[in-house]
Parts: C-alpha cells; structure tokens; sequence
C-alpha cells in the first residue's frame, strides 16, 4: 500500500541509537539530515522505532526534525502513523507532521485515527482560540493609549483562524477529508452565508463527544468570536482581558509568548529559536525583535507573512544608521542585501536622474537576496537615515530550513509577474 521508504541503522534494537553511527549522528545534529538519512537507509520497516526516537530528541535542529517526518511519513503502517500523532500536537514541528499525517490519510495509507485519540489536539487549539480572542479584545480596547497593541491584536486574529483550520484538519483525520476540506474554505472565507453551511456539512461529518467539544466552538468561529459566548466557555475570561500580556506569556507557542512580553514591555527578554541572546546583543539589534517585524510588514516583500514566520527573518536583520549623502550602493556593484527604511529617507537614482525618494517603513534591494545581479540604480541618504538591513546569505539559509518563508516569497513575485502583465495587457 502506498510508496515505501525505510530507514535503517544496521543496529538490531533501538538501545543502540545514542551509539549507532558516529557519523551519522553528527552530520543529523549539525542539520545536514539528508545525507545522513539516505546513509541510513534500508527495506527494513522495523527501524520506524529509530526515527521515532530521533523525533523525541527536542535537541536536534527543526529542519532536521522534518526532515525525519518527510522519511517516516513514507512508511506504511500504524507504527509510523502513531509516531506522527505523538508530535502533531508540539508547537514546532506539528504542522508538518499534521500534513504528512493528512496526506497519508487521504492516499489511504493509514486507517482512520480514532476521534478519541485526537481529542486532546482539539481542545487545545480550541482553547487557544478563545485565550486569543479575549486578549485581542483587551487590547483593542487599550489601543487607545498604546497604539502598538493593535499590531498583538491583529497577530492573534491570525494566530485564531490559524487554529481554527488546524482543528478541521485535525477532525479529517477521523473523518471525510474531502468534506472537512470544504468545512475548512468555508470558515476562513469571512462569508456568513458559506460559513453557515459549513456547520451544517461539519454537523452532518462529525458525531459523539467530538461534535458535542466542537459544535459550540464553530458556532463562535462563524459568528466572527462574539466576546458575550465567548467569554461563558472561559472561567477567567474577565481577568484575561484585564491582563492580556500576562495570559499570553503563559503560552507555551513561542511567538504569542513573545507577544505577551512585547505588551509587557520586556522586550529585551525575547530571543529567537536557534540564536542565543547574547548573538544578538553582540550583533547590536538596538531595535526589539517585535518592532522589526511590524517594519519589515510594511514592506510589500513581506506584508502578507504570518507574524512567526517573519520573525525568523527579522532576526537576520541589522541596524544601520546613515548620515546624510551617505551611499548604501552604487548602481553597477553586486546586490547582497535587501533594506528597509526605519527612519530618514533614502534618494534612489540612476545616472543624474532621480526616481523616488523612500521613506518610513519603505523597501529598496529586495531582489538582491534572490540573486546576485547587478545593481539598477545608487541608494544614497537623503538624510540622517537608520535602515534595516537582511544579508542574502543567512537569509537562503533561512529559506533552506523553512519552506513556509519560501512560498511566501514565490506568492509575492508571482503577484508581481501577473500586475506586470496585466499592465503590458492594458498597454
């Protein structure tokens, strides 16, 4: 049934992994995973224990944790389904063990999961749900005196619909995938009219204690979370608008934590998986990593990117101050960098011409960390300028270890692609 790929160590027992190959353990830990699995590899499913256990190691960089889900994915049997479900529930690599686990259903690799056993995932991300909901009115609320909370607000609004797809996704695995798909385009359309029908298809898929946990929860979803029901489903609901910062710095997601201790002010206690804090202190990131993402949003490179994937990037980026008729490129040098105009402004020009002026939050160079072409034009201070500014080489790293910030990119470039010939169209 199904493709098969099966990873082997040449060992008999799963006692024997913290010893099975020097080699092989060093090149997974140092993140060049493919090597090392295609070192390993064998017919022999019953190394499915091995890659469990390498899963479990919370030690092991993320690519390389995926890495291992995309060999284990690709194995038949429930040894391997389970070993999936055991991690579809962590913050990190859930997503995709979440879609290979989909992907395996849906090609009828795997049987159908009980509801029983997934019954946890789901009350978690429902409970998420409505911690966001009432923080993201509290500090609507407080926007007033601390305009910055708006930007939390609208990160938790996502961060919601997000959990609410992941609960429908996660019901497919029980039930009729094609039509928890449906469920799924409909809640997230904003469409009252397609959202009723999607609890009527939902109402009709599902059944038992599943659809008595998720059918009030669905019903807040299509209504655009009311805070009146809202706040009936949660014990501490007034408290959790009263203090939003300190609710979501109990989370144990990364980037709602992070945005708890942004509204909390304790900025400087954020850091960034994988990059230790005394890094960035020696890097000089003068500006909080929260109030580079909300920059970097105002580019159209990055506009559209969720808030935790962006954050990856914004870690990249360094702080550059200018004085005025300082000159960041000259047209005809090699582009290695992409910039953003924190403050000051930055004259664009070819030749003696001169095309724009850029301001605030105002992108310039973008194609550089895409290719190493030549520059079209000088970009030289208007005046006492800081910029940030995103190397391309960590930056095809980064591009290398999370596919999401990849496809990301390809959606903005391929929207340019068609306004260009929309406009060539239109002459």
């Amino acid at each position: 049934m199904g493709r098969r790929m099966y990873l082997a160590t040449g060992f008999e027992d799963v006692s024997t992994l913290g010893v099975f190959t020097a080699r092989a353990a060093e090149t997974v830990l140092f993140g060049a995973c493919l090597p090392a699995l295609k070192m390993l590899m064998n017919d022999l499913s019953e190394r499915v224990p091995i890659m469990s256990a390498l899963l479990e190691r919370r030690d092991l960089p993320l690519p390389t944790r995926r890495s291992v889900i995309t060999a284990l994915s690709a194995v038949d049997g429930r040894d391997a389904r389970d070993a999936l479900l055991r991690l579809a529930d962590e913050p990190a690599p859930g997503p995709a063990a979440l879609t290979s686990l989909l992907r395996m259903r849906g090609a009828d690799e795997i049987d159908v999961v009980d509801p029983a056993a997934l019954a946890g995932i789901v009350a978690e991300e429902i409970r998420k749900v409505l911690i966001f909901s009432l923080v993201s009115s509290g500090l609507r609320r407080a926007a007033a005196t601390n305009p910055r909370n708006m930007f939390v607000a609208d990160e938790l609004d996502n961060l919601r619909m997000r959990s609410v797809h992941r609960v429908v996704r996660v019901l497919a695995l029980s039930y009729d995938p094609a039509r928890l798909s449906a469920v799924g385009a409909a809640l997230v359309s904003h469409d009252v009219s397609r959202g009723s029908n999607a609890l009527e298809l939902l109402e009709g898929s599902i059944s038992g204690a599943t659809a008595a946990m998720v059918m009030p929860f669905m019903e807040i979803a299509a209504e655009d979370f009311p805070e009146g029901p809202i706040m009936e489903q949660v014990a501490d609901a007034a408290d959790v608008i009263k203090y939003p910062g300190e609710h979501l710095t109990k989370e144990k997601d990364w980037w709602p934590h992070s945005l708890g201790l942004h509204v909390l002010g304790c900025d400087e206690d954020i850091s960034t998986p994988g990059r230790s804090k005394d890094l960035l202190e020696k890097e000089g990131t003068m500006i909080p990593l929260i109030e580079k993402v909300m920059i970097l949003k105002g580019s159209e490179l990055f506009r559209n990117f969720p808030g935790a994937d962006l954050a990856g990037i914004a870690s990249l980026a360094h702080v550059v101050h200018l004085e005025a008729d300082e000159v960041v490129f000259n047209q005809g040098e090699y582009g290695d960098a992409f910039y953003m105009v924190v403050s000051g402004g930055i004259r664009i020009t070819r030749g003696v011409t001169e095309l724009a002026i850029l301001g605030s939050r105002e992108g310039f160079g973008e194609m550089a960390i895409l290719d190493r072409e030549t520059r079209s034009a000088t970009a030289t201070a208007a005046e006492a300028t800081t910029l940030l500014r995103i190397d391309q080489d960590p930056f095809d790293q980064l591009i290398e270890q999370n596919p999401a910030v990849a496809r990301g990119i390809y959606r903005v470039l391929t929207e340019r692609l068609r306004n260009t010939l929309a406009q060539v169209a239109a002459g």
